[in-house]
């Protein structure tokens, strides 16, 4: 009788079962570049900015020069402003900029809104980013949080009190 060649497999079987066996090295987690034991928590933490937006523009037709008015531009601003946003955001969060303070020719109307800047596994790593950004002002709220809610309902349902 001849000897049986030994099945390859069964050698590859066998130093997996041996692997599987020995003991694991606890897993390591990076945060804010630093690595560490401490498992994020299952949350979302959103990174939120706010920055000036364009909501609405404004422009003077070049074809009637004859009734040209620059105040008319700020006007319609300020008209889509009432029609759309009054109510919506504070004073301090609410703008016109004209093209030219000589003979403007446009207008837009710019609020201030909250401007989701990311996702983080981890607060930290949030206002690291933020931080790393060189952004002074920035907020750091966990995903659909009531503050979460609150900053993406900005500027389209009624603040209190008004």
């Amino acid at each position: 009788m001849q000897p049986v060649e030994p099945n390859p497999r069964d050698a590859v079987v066998a130093r997996r079962e041996q692997i599987a066996d020995e003991p694991r090295p606890r897993p390591l987690y990076v945060m804010g570049g630093r690595l560490t034991e401490q498992p994020p928590d299952g949350e979302i933490y959103r990174l939120y900015r706010p920055e000036w937006v364009i909501m609405y523009t404004a422009v003077h037709d070049p074809h009637s020069m004859d009734s040209y008015r620059p105040e008319d531009l700020a006007v319609a601003c300020a008209d889509h402003f009432r029609l759309r946003y009054v109510g919506r955001v504070l004073d301090s969060d609410v703008r016109v900029d004209l093209d030219d303070a000589e003979r403007p020719t446009m207008a837009r109307l710019l609020l201030r809104l909250p401007t989701m800047k990311g996702e983080f596994k981890h607060p930290t790593l949030a206002y690291e980013f933020g931080r790393d950004q060189g952004w002074d002002e920035f907020t750091v709220v966990e995903r659909n949080s009531q503050a979460d809610h609150e900053l993406r309902a900005y500027g389209t349902k009624k603040l209190p009190g008004r």
